[in-house]
C-alpha cells in the first residue's frame, strides 16, 4: 500500500510546484488552512502539476470551487459557489480551454 505525502505549503518555482528544500516536483496531496483552522485548499498533484480533483473554500466553511485537473489544466466540470453556497457558475474545460459555462444568479 502506497501512502500519499502531504503538504501544507508548496512553492511555486516557474509554474512547477516543489516542497521547499526538495529538488523533485511534488506528487501527493497540498492542503491549506485559514487562520481559523477551516479547511482553504485541497488539491491533488502529480510531478510538480495539479492532476486530479482539487477544493477551494470560503473562510465560513461553505466549498467556493471544485473541479479537476490534468497535468496543470483544468479539464472537465469545475463548479463555483457563492460564500453563501448557492451555485454560482459550472464551467467545463477541456485541455485547459472552457467548452461550456453556465451562470447562475445569487
Amino acid at each position: 500500500m502506497t501512502v500519499e505525502k502531504i503538504a501544507t505549503y508548496l512553492q511555486d518555482r516557474n509554474g512547477v510546484f516543489f516542497q521547499p528544500n526538495e529538488t523533485e516536483p511534488f506528487t501527493g496531496i497540498y492542503v491549506t488552512n485559514f487562520k481559523n483552522g477551516q479547511k482553504k485548499y485541497e488539491g491533488h498533484f502529480k510531478d510538480g502539476n495539479r492532476d486530479g480533483f482539487q477544493t477551494d473554500w470560503f473562510k465560513n466553511g461553505q466549498k467556493s470551487h471544485e473541479g479537476h485537473f490534468k497535468n496543470g489544466k483544468k479539464d472537465g466540470l469545475h463548479t463555483e459557489w457563492f460564500e453563501n453556497g448557492q451555485l454560482n457558475l459550472r464551467k467545463h474545460y477541456e485541455k485547459g480551454e472552457i467548452t461550456n459555462q453556465t451562470a447562475y444568479h445569487n
